[in-house]
């Protein structure tokens, strides 16, 4: 008798979850066919309907959960609800990372809300997802041309070389070597800075902490400016000697102690720069190049002769 009383039970409760997922079924379909006709109202209250029998936290129902929050999403678009637009993709997307049509209706939104940089990075998401989909291509264009229209493109052109300046910056300060081109990034973007606080201070005025910025902005160029004429002037001198030492004619016994002994020097000089600023990648190779060269001279003197520094 037991065993019939569970029977039952389960006959009953299979029942109301089959009953369930077809009144969820019944009411997306509802509403799909209220909104093809035009009835976004009614679309968007059976959708409503659907989601509120949807059990969230069951893996087997996110399919229908997001097909559900989308529909919700292309409903508040036509409705004006924007910020519901929002809502609604921020779930869908939590439920499928990759969703080419949340990314296209949040840039919609975003659009509407007068958000064009953001509008545009969804749009470009949506077309990396879709890149095939006239839609969302004519949404990238026109989210693009509003930026423009807005001015957007040169403010996120200048936030890019803040950022860019920021992030080269950080790397010199953990002591890891620049390349040329990030240098003259970041001399620049110091350079601009000066240029604009020194506009602003002549047209409105700086704030105390302004005109502190402005001293530290010059004395690193002067020192970017000076440290710069003495990587010149010791790469010249070091690839002379070097060109005099590997040139395979011969040279004379007392040019040679001097050419070693300057070699000396200049390798002190680049390992000294290298500590304060860093080395491009020639300086480097230059400084390589001076070491193997004193390396190979100390390997073939003679074990009693005496070093060019004692006295």
């Amino acid at each position: 008798r037991s065993i019939c009383i569970v029977e039952a039970h389960f006959e009953r409760t299979s029942a109301m979850s089959d009953d369930s997922t077809c009144e969820k079924r019944s009411s997306r379909e509802v509403g799909n066919a209220r909104f093809v006709q035009g009835d976004v109202h009614g679309a968007r209250e059976a959708y409503l309907v659907a989601l509120d029998a949807v059990d969230e936290d069951d893996v087997a129902q996110r399919k229908e959960l997001l097909r559900l929050h989308l529909n919700l999403a292309a409903c508040e678009l036509r409705l004006g609800g924007f910020q519901d637009v929002l809502l609604h993709c921020e779930k869908a997307l939590k439920l499928d990372e990759r969703c080419a049509k949340a990314y296209f209706r949040r840039a919609k939104a975003l659009l509407q809300l007068d958000d064009a940089p953001a509008a545009l990075c969804n749009a470009q998401a949506a077309h990396q997802l879709s890149p095939k989909d006239p839609d969302v291509q004519e949404l990238v264009e026109e989210a693009k041309k509003t930026c423009v229209e807005q001015g957007w493109d040169e403010r996120m052109k200048e936030q890019a070389k803040v950022l860019e300046a920021k992030r080269v910056l950080a790397k010199l300060q953990n002591g890891e070597e620049l390349e040329e081109k990030e240098r003259e990034t970041l001399h620049n973007f110091r350079c601009e800075e000066i240029d604009r606080l020194e506009e602003k201070k002549k047209t409105e005025g700086i704030s105390g902490e302004e005109m502190e910025l402005l001293r530290k902005l010059r004395e690193a160029v002067e020192r970017e400016n000076k440290v710069r004429v003495e990587m010149e002037e010791l790469d010249g001198r070091a690839a002379q000697y070097l060109a005099k030492v590997q040139s395979g004619r011969r040279v004379p016994i007392r040019d040679r102690m001097n050419v070693a002994k300057m070699m000396e020097e200049e390798e002190q000089r680049l390992l000294k720069l290298d500590d304060e600023v860093g080395l491009n990648s020639s300086q480097l190779k230059v400084l390589r190049d001076i070491q193997e060269f004193l390396r190979m001279r100390k390997a073939t003197r003679r074990p009693n002769a005496p070093s060019l520094t004692s006295r």
